[in-house]
């Protein structure tokens, strides 16, 4: 992480996780158009659960974006599940582009965000704090 502590990073990249996860969102989209172009889930079986499994951990991440809202705590947990979710994407997507109906550097855009909020030592920052439930409010 070259733009400052951890602790300055995760309140500050909420807008960047947001921007993550549209990106997440539209990828899902084109590979969504894709599976219907190419002989729908009963021929692609493989990348119709890859879709459906990134399409839920889009959603999560969308949803965990107002608890991001809601404190320091919550912003590093928040960044660091957007992070998990773009990669785990780029995992499925990579060297697989043309199924998925997406350019070769899809992701591109994410690199930096996943470096910095699924990095060891902003993950480990994380391991002690519980973050709060907001079960009250």
């Amino acid at each position: 992480m070259d733009d400052g502590t951890i602790e300055q990073i995760a309140t500050a990249d909420l807008t960047a996780a947001a921007a993550v996860v549209d990106l997440a969102d539209d990828i899902v989209g084109k590979a969504v158009q894709q599976l219907s172009t190419t002989g729908g889930p009963d021929t692609q079986q493989v990348l119709a659960y890859d879709i459906a499994h990134a399409a839920s951990a889009v959603a999560t991440a969308r949803s965990l974006l107002d608890y991001g809202a809601k404190g320091d705590v919550e912003a590093k947990i928040t960044c660091a599940f957007a992070a998990d979710m773009a990669h785990d994407l780029a995992s499925k997507v990579l060297g697989r582009e043309n199924e998925w109906g997406v350019q070769r550097d899809a992701l591109g855009d994410a690199h930096q965000f996943i470096s910095d909020f699924a990095a060891p030592e902003f993950l480990a920052s994380l391991a002690e704090q519980a973050g709060p439930r907001h079960l009250d409010s």
